[in-house]
């Protein structure tokens, strides 16, 4: 995976190209048409070739690699719904309780998935207590959890290797996302690893932040949004 002073040359390269091609066709228009009635074709000549190469440019080169860049982030985005849903009914499962079918898509919103896991099921444990019960007794369901999250990765993975983020706190957010989940992606049917497990959910899911403590928004959906 590429490492963030590799980004920020990348970065600062393709943006001295951006500039200098604005630059340069600047200069190239204005002389082209200071120059079109002047006499002096060479320079002419060269202004409207470069023209026309920066044009060929943005036609081969900079379209489509905007919109290769809008069906990844159009993918992750997706895979990032996914993986809610899915990690949801898994949580749901968990619980030992029935549920609806459009309940996995409801409770995505971090809002509904805070108030319903932080209900009482029983006269001790909330819901979410149950569900971390059962994943600390479970192997299989706690599997299907961490593949989930595998997947996921593998996605963040793929957008940090083939997209030029430009911000730079973007990038270090899926970097340290993905860090995040894999170092979680061994994890087993014990007390230690399941709480750990909990409190990277419950900050994914429903939004916690240990400094500014519940968020609105979805800090996944965000960045997302930023590539």
């Amino acid at each position: 995976m590429i490492s963030l002073q590799r980004l920020k040359a990348k970065v600062l390269r393709a943006r001295l190209l951006h500039y200098a091609l604005w630059g340069f066709t600047l200069v190239s228009i204005f002389l082209a048409v200071k120059l079109s009635n002047a006499g002096n074709s060479i320079t002419f000549d060269l202004s409207t070739g470069f023209i026309i190469s920066v044009i060929f440019y943005w036609m081969v080169v900079w379209i489509p690699e905007q919109r290769r860049r809008g069906l990844i982030k159009q993918n992750l985005r997706e895979q990032y719904r996914l993986f809610r849903e899915d990690s949801i009914g898994i949580f749901l499962d968990a619980t030992g309780t029935g549920y609806e079918a459009n309940l996995p898509k409801q409770l995505s919103d971090q809002g509904q998935f805070r108030k319903y896991f932080k209900e009482a099921a029983t006269d001790s444990q909330t819901r979410w207590d149950c569900a971390l019960n059962r994943l600390g007794r479970d192997e299989m369901l706690l599997r299907e959890l961490l593949v989930e999250m595998e997947i996921l990765m593998n996605e963040v993975g793929y957008v940090l290797n083939n997209v030029n983020i430009d911000d730079r706190d973007t990038f270090s957010f899926f970097k340290r996302l993905s860090q995040a989940v894999y170092k979680l992606k061994d994890s087993k049917p014990e007390y230690d690893d399941v709480k750990q497990l909990s409190g990277f959910l419950w900050q994914l899911f429903a939004g916690w932040s240990f400094i500014d403590g519940y968020q609105k928004n979805d800090i996944v959906e965000m960045m997302i949004e930023k590539i």
